[in-house]
């Protein structure tokens, strides 16, 4: 199976491999086929692994799913890095695939569709290969980068229009960290939203083979917040956030990716390779731009940052800090919400223990990189 978005009509798919099928559907194919977009005139059909077949009706959404800057995403990749690196996941899903899912765990929350629109655009400002930028012009314990630049990307793209002429103002969707009208979607660490469930939701499936489903039937909304409906779900889901975080995203091998993404992208703007308008290409935009530059140095530091690296940990090597990433899930108990760390102390202090060490960091000589001592 593969990773497809299809579309008749309007939408056409112009980033990855393309395939032609019998139904002349035009597919684009990267990893596992986890989520078909099908334009269908007025109605958008979405069949998602997470969370089933939607059909999509409101004009707003529509539109908005099938905008050039939206699509974009297809082409960046969740994790960092493209399918073709060896390390990626069995199923390699993209930016949209996460976007759109967020959509839709807001639709079956109950989210209002502004709320629903919100989720949709929240990563329109990620870079190629996403959240590796902060290792080159952000802060990598922070990742928030795209975060800072969203309400003026979404400004001045053409999102601000489409927007305007379905009547919202995209100043405040894309207001998502400064107040608390879109709960659901968004919410400071270590709350639930959508935004962190369904990243979780499909690296756990995808990577570590875990039940969604499971989770996915005991969410619930309490007094504006997402929760659990038992304690034992909640304490189950911070504890397949902390393996994720571990295994996945805040691994030593990760890290040391990052760092080398983050290096070959700074030095690639540095030295005139692409400019910073450029971080915003396609991913597969980005590495025909290097190839074609002929830049020995950058095309050598992309060569490893995509192939086999080998790194040791050493205590005069790079330091390496990445984002640590936690949540203390709330569940529901006779009424009221509660968190897991207030009934089971010793996840509380599993969270500052992992804390410490993941922010302390580590220090690591890679093969094949001019390295020095930070």
């Amino acid at each position: 199976m593969r990773l497809c978005f299809a579309a008749l009509g309007p939408l056409q798919v112009k980033a990855g491999r393309h395939l032609a099928c019998k139904s002349r559907l035009v597919v684009q194919a990267i990893g596992i086929c986890s989520q078909l977009v099908i334009a269908l005139g007025p109605i958008m059909i979405v069949d998602d692994r997470i969370y089933g077949r939607f059909e999509i009706t409101q004009p707003v959404l529509i539109e908005l799913m099938g905008a050039g800057t939206v699509v974009r995403l297809k082409d960046v990749s969740q994790r960092g890095y493209p399918a073709f690196v060896e390390c990626s996941s069995p199923v390699h899903y993209s930016r949209y695939e996460h976007s759109i899912g967020c959509m839709l765990l807001l639709r079956k929350l109950g989210a209002g569709l502004e709320e629903q629109i919100a989720g949709l655009l929240h990563d329109v400002s990620h870079t190629a290969f996403s959240h590796t930028v902060d290792w080159a012009f952000g802060d990598p314990t922070r990742e928030d980068y795209q975060d800072s630049i969203l309400a003026q990307y979404i400004n001045a793209s053409p999102l601000a229009q489409i927007l305007k002429r379905h009547g919202y103002d995209s100043s405040e969707i894309s207001s998502l960290e400064e107040t608390d009208r879109f709960g659901l979607m968004e919410r400071k660490i270590p709350q639930l939203c959508a935004d962190r469930i369904d990243y979780t939701l499909r690296d756990c499936h995808y990577s570590l083979g875990c039940d969604a489903g499971s989770f996915l039937d005991h969410l619930t909304v309490s007094v504006g917040h997402i929760a659990f409906d038992s304690y034992e779900m909640a304490l189950k889901f911070g504890e397949t956030y902390m393996r994720c975080q571990k295994e996945l995203w805040g691994s030593q091998g990760n890290a040391v990716r990052y760092y080398i993404i983050g290096r070959m992208m700074k030095e690639a703007v540095e030295s005139g390779v692409v400019s910073r308008k450029d971080l915003h290409l396609t991913e597969t935009e980005f590495i025909d731009a290097v190839r074609r530059s002929g830049n020995e140095h950058v095309n050598s530091l992309m060569d490893l940052a995509f192939g086999h690296i080998d790194y040791k940990i050493a205590n005069d090597g790079i330091r390496l800090n990445k984002k640590f990433r936690y949540v203390d899930p709330e569940f529901v108990q006779n009424g009221k919400n509660r968190r897991v760390s207030e009934v089971n102390p010793k996840y509380g202090k599993m969270l500052d223990d992992e804390g410490k060490i993941e922010r302390e960091g580590f220090r690591a000589k890679i093969s094949g990189l001019e390295w020095q001592k930070r």
